[in-house]
């Protein structure tokens, strides 16, 4: 009877101890997108413009950041001459970097994938900037608030004058849930789930958008949720806003407003309310 009684109680305890939890984990994602954000912030006050979405040779945003998020020995290490995955940056691209983390995110495989086929370099990370609502590619007309060169430069100056920096996403998060998503070219066809990293300055690996359906877990067609924004937490996900702050977007939220969030200059009214 007692042993019944103390079953029951842990079946009834479990669920609560498991959302005080991934609450906490939440808090802590939150926490990093807010530092992200302030180092967001001191590179536009040092540059006068925000970090473009990759540089010649697919150096991310995430790499350009680091001396703002106190990892200025790694980048003093880093040649931006040579290509993101060669030479003497392969070994440093490989480091984990902490706040590049969502604590909720579960790696499904090993990443990078050991699998020279596969052509995967670089530790995992959890965020991707915010290119827009468009598809995003390499070089694509980006009208989020972080853009490839071709597309020019972008500033929180810029963006208050237009939607408002408190209403267009700067960088939100990504994970490795889709459970569709596989890679043709490995030689091994495992699900993938997908591909985030924090050097490379790729699509669906630091580049995000919100192209595809938000917060997915499976592929609806062969690029689009790979493209979009999604975690590991219940109902939605993390943003860093462009005025630093960071909120939760739950995914039950109407596409065109999702979309307005995601563009520096759409001239959209937003109301998320509290």
């Amino acid at each position: 009877m007692v042993i019944a009684i103390i079953g029951l109680l842990i079946a009834i305890l479990l669920p609560a101890v498991q959302m005080a939890r991934e609450s906490g984990r939440r808090m802590q994602c939150t926490s990093h997108l807010r530092q992200i954000a302030q180092a967001m912030h001191f590179y536009n006050e040092s540059a006068r413009f925000l970090p473009p979405a990759r540089q010649g040779g697919l150096h991310s945003a995430f790499v350009v950041l680091l001396p703002y998020v106190e990892q200025k020995a790694l980048y003093d290490r880093y040649s931006f001459k040579l290509a993101y995955n060669q030479g003497t940056n392969l070994p440093l691209i490989e480091t984990q970097i902490p706040l590049y983390l969502c604590p909720s995110m579960y790696l499904p495989r090993t990443v990078p994938d050991p699998d020279p086929a596969c052509g995967e370099f670089g530790a995992p990370s959890s965020y991707v900037v915010s290119t827009g609502s468009d598809f995003v590619f390499l070089n694509a007309n980006h009208n989020g608030a972080i853009v490839h060169p071709d597309s020019g430069r972008t500033s929180l100056a810029s963006i208050s004058n237009a939607d408002g920096t408190s209403n267009t996403f700067l960088v939100g998060e990504m994970d490795y849930g889709l459970q569709n998503f596989l890679w043709e070219s490995c030689t091994s066809q495992e699900i993938r789930g997908g591909a985030t990293r924090w050097a490379s300055g790729y699509p669906g690996v630091t580049l995000g958008s919100t192209y595809g359906q938000f917060n997915a877990t499976r592929m609806t067609d062969t690029v689009s949720e790979y493209l979009t924004f999604r975690s590991d937490h219940p109902g939605g996900a993390n943003f860093a806003m462009c005025d630093g702050s960071a909120r939760f977007i739950a995914e039950s939220i109407s596409a065109e407003t999702l979309d307005a969030l995601s563009t520096r200059e759409g001239g959209e009214t937003v109301n998320l309310g509290d």
